[in-house]
Formats: C-alpha cells, sequence, structure tokens
C-alpha cells in the first residue's frame, strides 16, 4: 500500500496550525499497524524550539499554537 495517504495527511494537518511565534515545523511519528489490526497511530506535535538571547538563551520550549480541528475535517 502507497503511504501518499500519509504525505496528504501530514499536509492537511500542517495548514491547520498556526503558530504564536516563528517555528519550524509540526513533527510527525507514526505506527503501522499489527497483523491483526488495520488502525494505525498517527501523533503530529510542535517541534520544541530553542531560545536564543536574554535570561532564557538556550532553554528549550514548545511554540503556542492554535489548531483548526475543523479545517482538517473539512478537507478529509
Amino acid at each position: 500500500m502507497s503511504d501518499k495517504w500519509l504525505e496528504e495527511l501530514q499536509e492537511k494537518v500542517a495548514n491547520c496550525w498556526e503558530w504564536h511565534s516563528p517555528a519550524l515545523q509540526v513533527t510527525f511519528r507514526y505506527t503501522k499497524p499489527d497483523e491483526d489490526d488495520v488502525f494505525w497511530e498517527i501523533w503530529a506535535y510542535p517541534a520544541v524550539q530553542e531560545i536564543v538571547g536574554g535570561k532564557e538563551d538556550g532553554e528549550s520550549v514548545w511554540s503556542g499554537f492554535n489548531f483548526d480541528v475543523s479545517g482538517i475535517l473539512e478537507r478529509l
């Protein structure tokens, strides 16, 4: 089976993601189904970013974001 649908899903998810600050990417991980199962597990989450400058210089943080769930449902 082609994983083209997975690439399309990742693009749809990324397009529904609105960052509160400059960010590089949405990170994706997935697990293919076992022999006895047909369901995939797919995780999408913001990449950890490093603060540059100031008293928190070098700290790793999550960037705030909004995710438009209705946008992803409309596109499925």
